[in-house]
């Protein structure tokens, strides 16, 4: 999705060549994203531009809830465009100019992380705020929430490990992959806006505490955790 001709071209070809049979689809427009979004099974998202522009906001909304990794082609500009892409809760970024190895290589990390074997039983509880596992199911006073593919396997890590801290490369490993354990920047911008849907206070209160220098440990009031 917005992106130019010859990029979609390249990542097409790439797909096609080590994926044989498989369906690449180009949106031209968010109304035509939007709709393949809700009529095809989408393994992956590419989207074209800077991260500081408006237009890529737009398109990331609309993958915003999208169960599949976002993945971001653009300029090299340094640390800003990582940061921002993330902030818009984007998987990942490649960078132009393009080469079928890096697009081969991001798709199976991105299509890797999103299929990572997770233990499907059970239930979490505290308070208002509910998970089910087996049915990825995420309820806060009875209503779904909006979580990206990434907020999910980042909620299922910290719940699984309640109360306990987990390493920011422990953390990076299992929802991204081992190629991201350095990038603890990426990490930060996601647990901060995972942060900002979970129960902020009161009985069954969840919050994501920072463990300055070594990881994150979600801290919970009034657990319940059923087998």
């Amino acid at each position: 999705m917005a992106l130019d001709l010859p990029t979609a071209g390249d990542i097409g070809t790439a797909i096609e060549r080590e994926w044989p049979g498989s369906l690449v689809s180009l949106a031209e427009s968010i109304e035509d994203a939007r709709t393949l979004l809700g009529r095809e099974h989408i393994d992956v998202v590419f989207l074209g531009g800077s991260a500081t522009s408006g237009g890529l906001q737009l398109c990331a909304d609309v993958c915003d809830s999208a169960p599949v990794p976002v993945l971001l082609v653009t300029e090299r500009r340094g640390l800003i465009d990582r940061v921002r892409a993330a902030q818009l809760g984007i998987d990942g970024v490649l960078w132009r100019p393009l080469s079928t190895v890096a697009i081969v290589r991001a798709v199976r990390a991105a299509v890797a992380a999103a299929d990572a074997p997770e233990d499907p039983s059970g239930t979490f509880a505290a308070g208002p705020f509910h998970i089910d596992y087996e049915t990825r199911s995420v309820t806060l006073d009875g209503h779904e929430m909006d979580l990206t593919a990434t907020e999910y396997r980042l909620l299922y890590h910290l719940t699984r490990n309640a109360n306990s801290v987990l390493a920011y490369e422990t953390l990076l490993a299992k929802v991204w992959g081992r190629q991201y354990v350095a990038d603890r920047e990426m990490l930060k911008v996601h647990v901060d806006r995972l942060s900002l849907k979970l129960p902020p206070g009161g009985p069954g209160s969840c919050v994501i505490v920072k463990h300055a220098g070594f990881g994150f440990a979600l801290r919970v009031s009034a657990k319940q955790v059923g087998g």
